[in-house]
Parts: structure tokens; C-alpha cells; sequence
């Protein structure tokens, strides 16, 4: 004799759909904020001068595209940002020196990629060294990195949400 699978009891439907709910959401919410951060930056320089450079940092996002003016460049270096624990490597940044002595990372996430960011780093000073070039655009992409973890999370989260309205759906489904 066959026996049927027993239905799963109120309590445990409404502890599943619950559950998956909440914890769908969150990820689905943090997947998407996480999505937003992503960001393009591009470095553009202009020469007015022949030992003056005009710059200015353009940061576009899902959100916004935000402009900022640099002046004048006097030179670029290799940053490193060290980790806080044991756990994680070191992060490297294109850092600008501008004319006033301030040090201004080129973009907001650092890489773990120093020949990347050395080769960026020639880049900019070559141009500024060389004044026969005019103008020089330089590109740092952060959205690939940001784009995986926040994918990731956002599929769990519409994942956990699907069967949260699964179990909604089953038990508003009438028993036979």
C-alpha cells in the first residue's frame, strides 16, 4: 500500500513563505544596491599650456554622471591601499597629485591588478612629461566585479521570492 505525501502543515508553510520572503527581499534590495554603486571613471586632460595640464574626473553610474574639475595635474603615482586583516590583498589606485599638494585617487574602487594601474599610471605621466600630445582620456571600469556580486545576490533574492509566492500560491490552493 502507497502511501501520500502528507501536506506540510500551516505552520510550516507560513514559517517557509516567511523565510523565504524576508531573506529574498534583502538579498534582491542588496543585490540592487549593490548594482547602482557600480561606476565608469574617466580621466580627461587638456593641455592650455606647455607645463599646464587642465583635468577633470568624470564618475558615471546607474544613478548619476558627476563632473569634477582637477586643475592642474602635476604628476600620477601607484597607491596602495593595504588590507585591514590578514584575509584580503593589497589594492592598488591611480593617485594625482594635483597642483595644491593633494593626492586624488583617480577612481573609487581600488584593484587588486597593480600592472593595470602601473600602465595607467605611465599613461597619464607620459602625457604630462610629452607636450606635443593635447589631450589624453583614460577610462577605469568598475562594474565588472560589482556587476557579479550584485547579480549574484539579486538572482538569490528573486530566487527566495519565487518560492515564497510558491508557498503562497499552494496554500491558498484549495485541498482537494
Amino acid at each position: 500500500m502507497k502511501s501520500s505525501p502528507s501536506p506540510r502543515s500551516p505552520r510550516s508553510q507560513w514559517f517557509s513563505l516567511l523565510g523565504f520572503g524576508v531573506v529574498g527581499s534583502t538579498c534582491l534590495f542588496a543585490g540592487l544596491i549593490i548594482l547602482a554603486a557600480a561606476q565608469v571613471t574617466t580621466l580627461r586632460c587638456e593641455r592650455v599650456a606647455a607645463a599646464q595640464v587642465d583635468c577633470e574626473r568624470e564618475i558615471s553610474s546607474f544613478v548619476e554622471v558627476v563632473v569634477e574639475p582637477l586643475g592642474n595635474v602635476q604628476a600620477a603615482s601607484v597607491g596602495r591601499v593595504l588590507p585591514k586583516d590578514d584575509r584580503h590583498d593589497t589594492r592598488y589606485n591611480v593617485s594625482l597629485l594635483l597642483e595644491e599638494g593633494l593626492h586624488q585617487p583617480l577612481g573609487t574602487f581600488p584593484s587588486p591588478d597593480e600592472t593595470k594601474v602601473r600602465s595607467q599610471v605611465e599613461a597619464i605621466n607620459q602625457f604630462l612629461q610629452d607636450a606635443n600630445q593635447t589631450s589624453l582620456n583614460l577610462g577605469q571600469d568598475d562594474r565588472y566585479t560589482i556587476f557579479l556580486s550584485g547579480g549574484i545576490l539579486t538572482i538569490m533574492g528573486l530566487l527566495g521570492l519565487a518560492i515564497a509566492g510558491r508557498t503562497l500560491f499552494q496554500m491558498q490552493a484549495p485541498e482537494p
